[in-house]
C-alpha cells in the first residue's frame, strides 16, 4: 500500500492510520464513507481540472481566472464557427461529436474519447450534478457558447448534445 500514489489533491494516509480506518469501515453494516485526507494547497484553484478527480472539485475552489482575449469565449466561438463553415453537414456532425466526446472523456476521466458511447444517457455513463456542471463549463470553453446549467439533463446523450451544439453554432 505504501507504494500506491494517491490522486492529485490527496495526501497519503500513514500506513497504520489507513489500516485502523479500514478496520473501522469493515465493521459498519452500511454504505461506507470514503476516507480521504485532502491536500488543500494541491487542490487550490483546480476545480474542473482533469488531473483532479471530479469528486474533489467541490473542495478545490474555483479555477484561477483566465485572461480574456482570443482564447476567451468569443474567440472560441468564432474559431469553431470558422472551422465548421467550410464543412459538409456530415463533417460538421463528426467534428462536433468528436468535440463532445473529448470533453466528456476528460471530465468523466475515460481513457479515450472513443470510449464514450454517444447513444447512452449521460447518467448511465457516469454524469452526476457535479460533473454535469464541470462538463457544461468545459463545453463553454471549447465552443464559446453560453450553455444553460440544465442542458445536459435536457439533451441526455452525447449524440443529442452534439446536435444541439450544431443548432446553436449555425444559428445566425
Amino acid at each position: 500500500w505504501a507504494a500506491v500514489r494517491p490522486p492529485t489533491g490527496l495526501s497519503p494516509l500513514p500506513y497504520a492510520a489507513a489500516l485502523d480506518l479500514f478496520d473501522v469501515a469493515r465493521g459498519i453494516d452500511a454504505p461506507v464513507p470514503l476516507l480521504l485526507r485532502p491536500d488543500g494547497p494541491a487542490l487550490a484553484g483546480r476545480a474542473g481540472d482533469p488531473g483532479v478527480p471530479a469528486p474533489l472539485w467541490s473542495l478545490a475552489g474555483p479555477p484561477a481566472r483566465r485572461r480574456a482575449g482570443e482564447r476567451g469565449a468569443a474567440g472560441a466561438l468564432s474559431t469553431l464557427r470558422r472551422r465548421l463553415a467550410g464543412l459538409t453537414d456530415a463533417e460538421r456532425d463528426t467534428v462536433l461529436l468528436d468535440l463532445v466526446r473529448a470533453d466528456v472523456a476528460t471530465v468523466l476521466q475515460y481513457p479515450t474519447p472513443e470510449d464514450v458511447d454517444t447513444t447512452r444517457a449521460f447518467r448511465d455513463i457516469g454524469l452526476n450534478s457535479l460533473t454535469a456542471f464541470a462538463l457544461r463549463n468545459r463545453l463553454r470553453e471549447t465552443t464559446g457558447l453560453r450553455l444553460p446549467a440544465a442542458l445536459l439533463f435536457e439533451v441526455d446523450t452525447p449524440g443529442r448534445l452534439a446536435a444541439h451544439l450544431k443548432e446553436e453554432l449555425l444559428r445566425p
